[in-house]
């Protein structure tokens, strides 16, 4: 008779008298997928999130290719940070990976530039053609293991970090991405207080009292740039700030 932890439970056991279940062998890897060789070289990835119980409106989603024309050898990943639903979140991670790599001739950094900012101005059409009222911040990191450079493109407030492998190298972290959050940058804030016909100020509370961040009517989003949020209007700017930098022999690129 054996005894053994419920999985379902920190208290309490179960006996079981079953057989370990065996699957399936793992299928055959390709060793010249980009995929493998992007591992072979030491670039491996971890995905961990806590989703809302009821709202489950955050992506995320990775690929590995190769540049059409220069042959050079990324992988990006993308996280995107729902709201109003999911429409956006998953437009966001079923299409712009695949669209900025088709873009990508050469993996340059003027040209992963302006393959995302082309990449993120469709991305937007199609959240509003899917959903107009759901939105999302979106933040992309685009290894380029050939150049050793890492390219963040982000809109919204979702950040990206270069940390150091290990603390005994003293390579100090660097954030790539740029918060859209008007408290949190003046131009934004300019920006959206030049639009004809829009106000920035605080929501109310419960007691019709002045709450929380500043945040841009019609719509009410702190967060300026994104995807989708068709009610919003031009508050909404889906051009990402755009920033590459290089990748030492002790860093190793990560998406918080």
């Amino acid at each position: 008779r054996k005894w053994f932890r419920s999985p379902d439970s920190l208290m309490g056991f179960r006996k079981s008298s079953a057989k370990p279940k065996t699957g399936p062998p793992p299928p055959v890897e390709d060793e010249e997928s980009p995929t493998v060789r992007m591992r072979n070289l030491g670039y491996t990835y971890a995905t961990s999130e806590t989703r809302h119980p009821k709202k489950k409106e955050d992506k995320h989603t990775i690929l590995s290719f190769e540049s059409v024309v220069t042959k050079e050898l990324c992988t990006a990943a993308l996280i995107a940070d729902g709201h109003n639903g999911d429409a956006a979140a998953t437009v966001a991670q079923e299409f712009l990976l695949h669209a900025i790599s088709a873009r990508l001739d050469r993996a340059d950094e003027a040209s992963i530039h302006a393959a995302c900012t082309e990449a993120f101005g469709e991305l937007h059409e199609r959240c509003l053609k899917a959903n107009p009222l759901s939105g999302s911040t979106v933040t992309v990191c685009l290894v380029n293991a050939t150049r050793r450079e890492v390219t963040c493109a982000n809109v919204g407030d979702t950040f990206a970090i270069l940390v150091p492998n290990m603390s005994e190298f003293g390579d100090k972290p660097v954030t790539l991405s740029t918060s859209h959050r008007m408290m949190d940058n003046p131009e934004e804030m300019e920006r959206v207080k030049g639009l004809a016909g829009v106000e920035v100020k605080q929501g109310t509370n419960a007691l019709g009292k002045p709450f929380g961040d500043l945040r841009a009517w019609p719509g009410g989003l702190a967060v300026v740039r994104g995807v989708g949020d068709g009610d919003c209007g031009a508050v909404v700017s889906c051009v990402p700030s755009c920033k590459t930098a290089h990748i030492s022999p002790h860093i190793s690129p990560c998406l918080p």
